[in-house]
């Protein structure tokens, strides 16, 4: 999603008000066109206006640690304790 529709979204060559309504908004919410406006307030603007496109980038990273944390959280819960169980059967005699 990011690639797909944060690069053309992002406007980044101009500003993303020339874009229509919701694609402008929504280029925001990604991480390029944040990047962009966040470069384009630091150095245009002596970082007014910064704020909301700095906490772009960790939002998203906030999110894809708790992906990650929670598929780790999933994938062990689901492995089944058959080898624990297996120690314990008495090996046959042969």
């Amino acid at each position: 999603m990011v690639v797909l529709l944060g690069d053309p979204f992002s406007r980044a060559a101009s500003a993303p008000q020339m874009l229509p309504e919701p694609v402008g908004v929504l280029g925001q919410w990604l991480p390029p066109g944040a990047g962009a406006t966040l470069i384009r307030s630091v150095s245009c603007f002596d970082g007014a206006a910064g704020a909301g496109p700095a906490l772009t980038p960790t939002v998203w990273a906030v999110l894809g640690l708790a992906a990650v944390v929670l598929d780790g959280a999933l994938r062990a819960r689901a492995v089944p304790s058959a080898p624990a169980a297996a120690a314990h059967r008495p090996v046959p005699a042969g």
